[in-house]
């Protein structure tokens, strides 16, 4: 009986959140956002190995030293987001910067296939700076938006939409530069969803 109230008042939990969710335009965008932007991120994280892989197929990449500087470009990211705050910036106009900058940076592997540059590899590790200026910014931002009564079954359905555009991109099987195109495309849709919030 106990096991069945705890079953109903999940479902009831998830019920209300759910429709929170859908009559805040504000708070499924941002919902949308975290599945845009850390679903390209995620994309990103399995993808870079082929990537760089494939600029030299006679030698082998120095992984350990570039996921460093990846981790370098991250955190010098989260320490430019409190510098940033502390000039008077808000934590949504840094995240519209960041998601436009992060598009901008994913694409430069699809234009350095097409027109020959070396302009990947900035391009990688300018998008782990934006990673370092996202997180602080749409933990602010939620902050904010999702009411705190439903605040944890909330996230959990922005997670929803995140695992499927990771499937969807992953079990495609498409090439390491069709990727980052997808996930530019989505990095792209996310900052217009913003620049939508920013009206609103």
């Amino acid at each position: 009986m106990a096991r069945s109230k705890g079953s109903t008042s999940t479902v009831s939990n998830f019920a209300a959140a759910l429709r929170q969710t859908f009559s805040d335009s504000r708070i499924l965008c941002v919902g949308i956002t975290q599945a845009c932007f850390e679903g390209a991120m995620y994309s990103f994280v399995f993808m870079w190995t082929p990537a760089v892989s494939s600029r030299d197929l006679n030698s082998t990449p120095p992984f350990g030293l570039i996921f460093s500087t990846f981790m370098l470009c991250s955190m010098a990211g989260s320490q430019c987001f409190s510098i940033c705050i502390k000039k008077g910036f808000s934590p949504e106009y840094i995240l519209k910067v960041t998601l436009i900058v992060s598009a901008i940076s994913l694409s430069l592997g699809p234009v350095d296939s097409i027109i020959g540059t070396n302009w990947q590899y900035p391009g990688f590790l300018l998008f782990e700076v934006c990673v370092g200026f996202y997180f602080p910014s749409m933990g602010t931002l939620k902050g904010k938006v999702v009411p705190d009564d439903n605040r944890a079954t909330i996230y959990n359905i922005f997670r929803i939409p995140l695992n499927i555009v990771v499937l969807v991109v992953l079990l495609g099987k498409f090439s390491v530069q069709t990727t980052f195109l997808l996930c530019t495309l989505l990095l792209s849709f996310a900052a217009c969803l913003q620049l939508f919030v920013a009206t609103i």
